[in-house]
This record gives C-alpha cells, sequence and structure tokens, in this order.
C-alpha cells in the first residue's frame, strides 16, 4: 500500500458542544479525527514510560531518550502477548487504563454515544507494539499475526454489540512509521467476508483475485456476507502527533501501514460502548483471560487434528461463544462436540 495514496482525514473541531452534530458526522464519515484533543503531557508520561519498559527488555536502544529507536531485538515466545513480559510491565503501571479514562477523552465519547460511558474490560491492555517489516508473531497455542495488521472490521470480532474503537497514536507517527489506515465510507456496506485459514487470520480480502488466492490455498470464510471490490479503495491517513485521536465505527474498515522505520511504534486502541446497551463476553473480560481461553481452542483442536473448514468453524462458533457462553462444560469437551457435530453434517 503505497503511502502516497492517502487521503487526509477531514478534522474535528474538539470544541464542538453538539452531539447531534458529532453523532450526524460519526454516522456519515464513519470516524470521527481530533487534533489536539488529549493533553500532550498525559500522553508523552505514557509515551515515556512504555519506551522505558522496551528499554529494559533490549526492544529499544537504551541510549535513546523517549525516541522509540528500535535495537533490532525480536521478540521470544509471548513478550508481547497480552500476558507476556512486556506487555504486564506495562499494563501494571496503570497507564493504559488511566488514559483510556481520561476526562477530555470521556466527555467527547459520551457526546458521541449519546450517554455514559462504559469502558470494556481489555482497555487497561490494548498496547500495540509495531515493529519494522511484515513478520508474523504467533501468541502462544493461539491466533498468528503479523507485525502489519491486514485489511478489516472490528465488529466481526464483537459482533452484534454497538460500540465504537478509539485509536490513539502513543507518538509522532509520520509516513515511515506508519499507523492506522480506513477505508472511506466502508462501515456503509456491512460485514465483508472474514477469512482464516487454520490460526492464520488473513482478514477482510482486498479484492476477488485475492480472495480466489486464499481460497485454493486452504483459506476458508467464517463470517460476512459483503464480497471483496474490484474497484480502487479509498484509504484515509493523515501524520499523527501526541494528543491526536481517532474514533471509528465498528463497520469501518481499516488497516495497519507497515512500518517502515527504524523505531517501535506505539499506539493503543480502546473500546466503548454508551452505558446500558447489550455487550459480550470480550466486553468485560481482561486481555489476558481472552487471550488464554484463545489458545486452549487452538491447542484442542491442533491435537484432534482437524480438517481444514471445520476447524476454522469450530473456531469462530468457540469464540462468539466465549468461556462463560450458553454451553457449561470444560473448553475440550466443548470443542470436542463441534468437531463431531460439524464433521457428521459434512
Amino acid at each position: 500500500m503505497s503511502t502516497s495514496k492517502f487521503v487526509p482525514f477531514k478534522e474535528t473541531d474538539p470544541y464542538i458542544d453538539s452531539a447531534d452534530t458529532l453523532t450526524a458526522q460519526f454516522a456519515e464519515n464513519g470516524y470521527l479525527f481530533f487534533r489536539d484533543l488529549l493533553d500532550k503531557e498525559r500522553v508523552e508520561t505514557v509515551r515515556d514510560n512504555i519506551v522505558d519498559v522496551l528499554k529494559a527488555h533490549g526492544f529499544v536502544d537504551k541510549a535513546v531518550n523517549s525516541d522509540p529507536i528500535w535495537s533490532g531485538k525480536w521478540p521470544e515466545a509471548n513478550e508481547f502477548s497480552p500476558d507476556g513480559t512486556v506487555t504486564k510491565a506495562v499494563v501494571d503501571l496503570g497507564i493504559l487504563e488511566a488514559l483510556s479514562v481520561a476526562p477530555e477523552l470521556i466527555e467527547v465519547l459520551e457526546r458521541v454515544l449519546g450517554g455514559e460511558v462504559f469502558c470494556w474490560a481489555d482497555n487497561k491492555g490494548r498496547l500495540r507494539l509495531m515493529l519494522s517489516g511484515e513478520k508474523s508473531m504467533q501468541v502462544a497455542d493461539g491466533p498468528k499475526f503479523s507485525f502489519t495488521t491486514p485489511p478489516h472490521q472490528d465488529y466481526y470480532f464483537f459482533r452484534p454489540v454497538e460500540f465504537c474503537t478509539v485509536w490513539i497514536p502513543l507518538m509522532d507517527i509520520d509516513a515511515f512509521i506508519g499507523g492506522l489506515a480506513i477505508e472511506r465510507d466502508s462501515h456503509k456496506e456491512g460485514l465483508h467476508e472474514v477469512w482464516w485459514k487454520g490460526k492464520d487470520y488473513l482478514g477482510v480480502a482486498e479484492n476477488p483475485g485475492q480472495a480466489k488466492a486464499w481460497r485454493e490455498e486452504g483459506g476458508v470464510v467464517v463470517a460476512g456476507k459483503t464480497k471483496p471490490k474490484d474497484t480502487v479503495r479509498v484509504w484515509l491517513r493523515s501524520d499523527y502527533q501526541l494528543g491526536d485521536v481517532l474514533i471509528f465505527h465498528p463497520l469501518m474498515m481499516h488497516t495497519g501501514v507497515a512500518n517502515a522505520s527504524d523505531k517501535v511504534r506505539i499506539s493503543s486502541d480502546f473500546r466503548y460502548q454508551r452505558k446500558g446497551t447489550q455487550t459480550n463476553w470480550e466486553s468485560h473480560t481482561p486481555m489476558v483471560e481472552s487471550s488464554k481461553y484463545f489458545g486452549e481452542i487452538f491447542k484442542c483442536l491442533d491435537e484432534l487434528v482437524v480438517k481444514t473448514g471445520v476447524y476454522e468453524k469450530v473456531w469462530e462458533t468457540m469464540r462468539i461463544e466465549g468461556p462463560n457462553g450458553k454451553v457449561d462444560c470444560d473448553v475440550s469437551k466443548r470443542v470436542k462436540e463441534l468437531v463431531e457435530q460439524m464433521n457428521a453434517s459434512d
């Protein structure tokens, strides 16, 4: 994806008092982009604390001050996972949780969501560390992801909950560092087809050709009905600065832009909804617990040697049900039950 082809965001006036104006803009554009919404010193403190943790674990050159110059070290085992040493060290500081409830942010969200805000339980662990390049990382027995987040819609993971995602850069992010890009007006297209290949999360195909290739390689559609378009997508992205905030619709297609710099890209993404509206199990579950549950599912599937198609569908069913779903049994028993059901119906 060429950075020269991005269209800048429309900037939202943070001093708009009218909730109707903000909700109308959000509904029409699918996002709100605020410059300098957050107190800059607050965000600088968060960044500096995270950089200190990265230094302590060897990911950032100790000679630098606040600039997260990457040392070249790749994470071992689960260092960047929700229960990993790096993430845990940051979470234990309480800085992400404090940032997620910053008064200036909550005040805007109350106007956007139309009432009191419910902050998701996993906000305190939503640390995103992106290294340079596209090397993949697997979380224990869990899903495999790339350091370049593929195009996707958050609604897929948490449907049918009505919520919004708040993406916050925790450093200045230029074109080389990348950041987040969203597809213009994609929130009006419904849920796109979502692809998995075993535990490899492929995301949403960029065009029919990619979807065809994924299918031929063993990829499986687990959700969504909107087919990939054979037209040029218009991606929106601006350079980000400390204090900026991007709020976007759950159906908004978005993707990570590759980090081509010599720095570790640092950001957070939090989720919120109006208090009293429908939630799902992940709304109330810390990331470390949901990650453990996902790992148990994949471990069971791998031990059973489940065939392509059934593997992905069982994973999707278990992911939606959650550890406290309607079926009151252990993960291993439920996985075996679903595998037998789906094999019988094939």
